[in-house]
């Protein structure tokens, strides 16, 4: 089947665009970048050269105008993923932006309006929703390996160097906007376990009946925090915990566990499946280890956007799904501001 590859436009030409959309884009037929740009005309060229784009600039109006772009890609700081959405949008591009969609749900709100009223696809980089085996483990638990559905654990215990707050992990751009509750949205839930939350939930089909939350910065000189806790209750009784970190000595990150009245799935590869239902495939009563194909998840996602703008099957993750983990990092927040549980009426 020949290919018309949808031509992306980069918004945002820092970290996340050399060393994750970049080499993903590369690694798909369904996409190619024809145009960059970014603030700092150094970073745009650079990409421009690697990716062989005829077009860079330093002007988001003119990467939205330019005639050859159909689509972008927005690697921005999360505070200009909705502003950058929505000139995109009303310029008739189609918009992807990385996680997490905003820093808050009204600004979400808005893109995913604006995207609905000019009629382009607008989706979020939340990878782990194409990653394999999370979708072997929903294959699994829509089977009945956990019976009804108790609760999950999902941790992850990181120690970032203090040169990431102003360079991330590879120093490309200095900047101070991760420092900060206004241009971050928050620190550790809102940057990193934003795709943990957005993959449970969207793997069990969850929807939050209350956030209690307690977090705060330790030892990072920084407005944001660097250790939180969450628990959730979900309308469906499941308990959910959260236990993220920056600072933790040694770095410690347990495998995320679902849990379940007749069994319990571990995620990662191999997939760790203990059942007491007889289920295909499956042995009962003890541990199954499943080992599960890689993939490129990043590649996997954008080739699906990609598709669904050319009429090839649905958006993996729409705007207003790329939604629900910031709805429950928003509570979170606001549920230690309060002192006590937020409930969703």
């Amino acid at each position: 089947m020949k290919v018309n590859p949808v031509r992306i436009g980069l918004m945002g030409c820092g970290e996340i665009a050399a060393k994750a959309a970049v080499p993903a884009i590369q690694a798909t037929e369904w996409a190619q970048v024809v145009a960059t740009m970014d603030t700092k005309i150094d970073l745009a060229r650079d990409l421009a050269e690697k990716t062989g784009a005829a077009f860079h600039t330093d002007d988001a109006d003119a990467l939205v105008a330019h005639p050859e772009v159909e689509a972008v890609i927005i690697s921005a700081p999360h505070f200009l993923h909705v502003p950058l959405g929505i000139k995109a949008a009303k310029q008739k591009k189609h918009v992807m932006v990385e996680k997490p969609i905003a820093t808050t749900m009204k600004d979400a709100r808005k893109l995913v309006e604006t995207c609905r009223k000019q009629r382009v696809k607008l989706s979020v980089a939340y990878v782990k929703r194409t990653a394999l085996d999370s979708i072997k483990a929903a294959e699994l638990i829509r089977k009945g390996v956990l019976g009804k559905l108790t609760g999950f654990s999902l941790i992850s215990m990181s120690e970032k160097k203090e040169s990431y707050w102003s360079g991330g992990f590879t120093g490309r751009v200095k900047t101070d906007w991760r420092t900060k509750r206004a241009t971050a949205g928050g620190g550790y839930l809102i940057m990193n376990f934003t795709h943990n939350i957005d993959m449970i939930q969207a793997m069990l089909n969850l929807k939050p009946r209350s956030v209690f939350a307690q977090y705060d910065t330790f030892r990072t000189k920084v407005e944001v925090e660097d250790y939180v806790s969450v628990v959730v209750r979900y309308t469906n009784g499941a308990i959910g915990t959260f236990l993220g970190s920056t600072i933790c000595p040694g770095r410690f990150g347990a495998p995320d566990h679902i849990y379940g009245t007749h069994g319990t799935v571990v995620l990662g590869n191999p997939l760790k499946v203990f059942t007491r239902r007889k289920i295909d495939g499956l042995k009962p009563d003890e541990w199954n280890e499943i080992e599960v194909p890689k993939n490129n998840s990043r590649a996997d996602l954008i080739e699906n956007f990609a598709r669904a703008i050319r009429g090839k099957g649905k958006l993996a993750v729409t705007g207003a799904s790329g939604c629900t983990s910031l709805e429950v990092i928003e509570a979170a927040y606001r549920s230690q501001e309060l002192g006590r549980p937020v409930v969703f009426k």
